[in-house]
């Protein structure tokens, strides 16, 4: 039998987090803590004779305390009712003040159970928390060394989490208002190229129209080549200012384009505002 099949001797669990390094393994359903004795490396430990597995810390002295401890992890994990489970583990440490797993409970209640999106969606900084709660502190206080380190060690890779799922959520912020600035770019890109083509028809057709007008005035179309050939290249080379001056005598067209653009420039100049200043928050929140 391995360990990973080893249950829990206070709560019965097979959720048990197992750190080779300090020879310890962790219920993540009660909290009770194990040392390995006698264990000589490997990846997978065989439970031998010569491998004791013993409780660092329970509180089975007091059944009443576990059977309290037990039933607020229930509401905590499986139900994740977090208001019962706080109700559960404020009982423990009025019963049981000096047993860490009461005021570590709170913790996590207060934590959403250390699930970093549901602690940032829920407007909790572990920063903050960990230097003003007493939860925290008393938790620490009470835990002997190994068990302490080991919460202690928890708590970072919660706050670790907590860093890249703030990162995460801002920076994709940024990257969807850099989306919507560039959507509205190509919109702009779009409308003017949609007046650049209608326009420049128009001016080919009119070019076009003189062209057939001086050849069919002239009574010598081979001389007539000439001037028409010039014309469509004077024409070709003016299409753009031709352009341009017909959308500004037009009125009506040319006011609805400016109007788009500077609608757009508008949102974008706003979107540009919203990026700057979160693109701000997240450095001053990692360089803090």
């Amino acid at each position: 039998m391995t360990l990973t099949e080893f249950k829990c001797k206070n709560c019965g669990s097979r959720d048990l987090d197992i750190d080779l390094e300090k020879h310890m393994c962790y219920c993540k359903y009660c909290d009770t803590i194990y040392s390995i004795d006698n264990y000589e490396g490997g990846n997978n430990i065989a439970i031998t004779n010569k491998i004791s597995i013993n409780i660092i810390y329970t509180a089975n002295e007091n059944p009443s305390v576990d059977k309290l401890i037990k039933n607020a992890n229930e509401y905590l994990n499986y139900f994740k009712d977090y208001e019962m489970a706080r109700e559960m583990f404020s009982k423990v440490i009025f019963e049981a003040p000096k047993d860490y797993r009461g005021w570590w409970g709170l913790v996590k209640v207060d934590n959403y159970n250390l699930d970093a999106a549901a602690a940032f969606e829920n407007g909790v900084d572990p920063y903050d928390y960990e230097e003003e709660s007493k939860h925290f502190e008393y938790a620490m206080k009470v835990a002997s060394k190994s068990v302490a380190e080991k919460l202690q060690e928890f708590w970072d890779e919660y706050l670790q989490s907590f860093d890249n799922y703030i990162f995460e959520e801002l920076q994709g912020m940024v990257n969807d208002l850099n989306d919507q600035i560039s959507e509205l770019k190509h919109q702009i890109k779009k409308e003017r190229k949609k007046y650049c083509d209608n326009n420049a028809k128009m001016v080919a057709i009119a070019l076009l129209c003189v062209a057939l007008i001086i050849l069919a005035v002239s009574k010598d179309s081979e001389k007539a080549f000439y001037p028409i050939s010039l014309l469509m290249l004077v024409g070709l080379m003016l299409i753009v200012p031709l352009y341009n001056g017909i959308l500004y005598i037009s009125g009506t067209d040319y006011d609805k384009l400016q109007d788009f653009i500077k609608e757009k420039m508008v949102k974008i100049k706003k979107l540009k505002e919203q990026r700057d200043r979160i693109q701000k928050e997240i450095n001053d929140y990692f360089e803090n």
